[in-house]
């Protein structure tokens, strides 16, 4: 079964609606709380920061992914291991070209 890796903002289309999302978070952050979002479900996530955060959504049930909340999506190349942009496809130390894969940093 695949993880949700939780977000630290919504996933909104409305401005207004993200922007009164990310000041009630603030808020709650202010008191002790720790607040993220379901990477499948965009479900909010709100928990004490003394307590262990939930291991899955209450609404999709998918289980979330904590360590790789905070890791930047890169490509890697699967032979040297060097790390490049998502928008980079081959690595560049190598002939024939290798195509590279993602992963995190």
């Amino acid at each position: 079964m695949d993880k949700s890796i939780p977000n630290t903002v919504p996933n909104t289309d409305s401005l207004a609606l993200g922007t009164l999302a990310v000041g009630l978070d603030s808020f709650e952050r202010v008191t002790g709380k720790k607040v993220a979002y379901c990477g499948k479900c965009n479900r909010r996530v709100s928990f004490d920061s003394t307590n262990k955060p939930p291991r899955v959504c209450r609404k999709c049930g998918l289980e979330f992914d904590w360590d790789r909340m905070h890791k930047r999506k890169v490509m890697i190349c699967p032979i040297c291991k060097k790390k490049y942009d998502l928008d980079d496809e081959f690595c560049e130390q190598h002939f024939p070209a290798v195509r590279l894969e993602k992963g995190y940093e």
